[in-house]
């Protein structure tokens, strides 16, 4: 069904069929082994010889997993868990110089539940939480499956959250025996590397497969420190002896909170290979450019957000540019993505979607959001209301509902009136904070005091990385030791209903 391989061959004298003769990699110097345990002596020589070096795909393919990925909040004051369904697609697409990887990730609600309980939470599903759909990734892959992101401006990846703009799909090869069977290291940008060794030979639906460990460890989860918290990553990886695709993959997020010796947040990610296509001619090029406008659009969007004084029609401009796709060109299993866009310009017109950029190298901490179970993140801003600053520590031991929202969104006032109605009813019980991520004081003191808001208002522009701001409004409910009891995204009556509950639920238990 395929004309022709992308990759044959080792790394030495490396031909590229699509085209051209490309220099080898950079060599990645070998590392110790992980761990004692392991295969070891012959064993590990068998394996050794079976562990491919390069990395074989086929143009015009499409590699499609699903599994599973869950979250389990472990901390002693919360324990929850969930689980979501994951589809990734991922269209190889042959380059003169080697090949891109278009991937794109989309997530069902499979059950949400308390441990130890056959009840099933009624917490708002993601896709109806209002929060952005996923993001297209295209990469570059190089011959040893380790990828480098084609996004115009580096955006942070969470290593907590739901993998949408990660593609973790490659893993880095040895570069021979000899590496394969001392241990080698592969590279991510932002973080520290991987480290890899052998673990075991296993087959996964009738392919011959070598599993790889691996495991992304900073500084501190050995020497854990007092005032931030520390994570640790594992991996297992069940590639192709042949073609060194992966057929299976485990990866383990697990973070330990400041000064606490147990695992507090664990996420896992399960996906395994359902289905190897070729498309010819025609099939595969709708499907190529269907993806590549998804992945053209949300980039032009997210520049718009980021810039200063952006032109509103820049936004209808891109809409029409997709509509006509939509109309003009048959559908796809990445039709979503555009619709995923159309959403994301929505939100970005109505000053909703929020946008992170990479300015600095990542240190060894991850980039993400707080979730359920964690301490809130601290903060010192300017104060919109007065000079000064404040912390969350203004308001120690006491219960806090933040409010991230845009002065100018539509649903600004709503989400204000009701934030409003919190602070008038629950006077001395919880402190309402409205944090805006519009820096125009004289903007945010008018609206204030047009709506007779009784709450403190303060610049929250800053926190758009530590708080996972991806769209406003967004709520977060803290306890009084600040431990967040709910997030929420978007606005509606639900919603409302929710927060009411919540916070009458948080205040009983006191």
């Amino acid at each position: 069904m395929f004309s022709s391989f992308i990759f044959a061959g080792t790394y030495s004298g490396l031909t590229l069929l699509a085209g051209q003769t490309e220099a080898p990699p950079k060599v990645i110097s070998p590392v110790k082994t992980i761990s004692p345990q392991g295969p070891t002596g012959q064993a590990l020589a068998s394996l050794a010889a079976d562990c491919p070096n390069s990395l074989v795909l086929a143009g015009a393919q499409e590699l499609v997993y699903r599994g599973t990925f869950q979250e389990d909040f472990l901390s002693s004051q919360v324990q929850h868990a969930r689980t979501w369904r994951v589809e990734s697609r991922n269209l190889v697409m042959a380059e003169d110089r080697g090949f891109k990887v278009a991937s794109f990730t989309q997530i069902r609600p499979k059950e949400l539940r308390l441990p130890g309980s056959p009840v099933k939470d009624t917490t708002p599903r993601v896709e109806d939480s209002g929060a952005p759909a996923g993001y297209v990734v295209i990469s570059s892959i190089n011959p040893n499956g380790q990828c480098q992101s084609l996004e115009k401006r580096k955006r942070p990846v969470s290593l907590e959250g739901i993998p949408l703009r990660e593609n973790s799909l490659f893993v880095g090869l040895p570069l021979d025996s000899a590496q394969a069977i001392e241990g080698w290291k592969s590279q991510e940008a932002g973080h520290p590397d991987w480290n890899w060794r052998l673990a075991g030979r296993e087959g996964v639906q009738g392919t011959r497969c070598v599993v790889l460990e691996g495991t992304q460890t900073p500084p501190e989860w050995e020497k854990p420190r007092a005032d931030r918290p520390t994570w640790r990553r594992k991996a297992l990886a069940w590639i192709s002896s042949t073609t060194g695709m992966i057929h299976r993959l485990e990866k383990t997020y697990e973070r330990r909170d400041p000064a606490r010796d147990y695992i507090s947040l664990r996420t896992t990610y399960r996906v395994e290979l359902d289905s190897t296509l070729g498309y010819p001619g025609q099939l595969f090029e709708d499907r190529k450019r269907e993806v590549l406008l998804a992945f053209q659009t949300q980039e032009d969007t997210l520049a718009l957000v980021d810039e200063t004084n952006r032109n509103p029609r820049a936004f209808d401009a891109l809409v029409r540019q997709i509509s006509t796709h939509l109309s003009d060109n048959p559908s796809t299993p990445y039709r979503a993505s555009l619709q995923g866009v159309l959403r994301k310009i929505d939100l970005a017109k109505k000053g909703e979607l929020v946008t992170a950029v990479e300015d600095e190298p990542a240190g060894s901490e991850p980039v993400s959001g707080p979730a359920l179970g964690k301490i809130a993140p601290d903060f010192l801003v300017p104060s919109m209301d007065k000079s000064g600053t404040v912390s969350l520590k203004n308001w120690k031991n006491k219960p806090i509902l933040l409010l991230f929202y845009h002065p100018d969104s539509p649903s600004a006032i709503s989400s204000l009136a009701f934030a409003n109605e919190m602070a008038r009813e629950n006077r001395g019980k919880i402190q309402v904070l409205g944090m805006t991520v519009l820096s125009n004081p004289r903007r945010v003191s008018a609206q204030k005091e047009a709506m007779k808001l009784v709450f403190p208002l303060v610049d929250g522009s800053g926190l758009k990385i530590s708080y996972a701001l991806d769209s406003t409004p967004k709520w977060y409910l803290l306890d009084a030791a600040g431990i967040i009891r709910s997030v929420q995204s978007g606005w509606g009556d639900e919603m409302k209903g929710d927060l009411i509950r919540e916070t009458q639920n948080l205040l009983n238990t006191r």
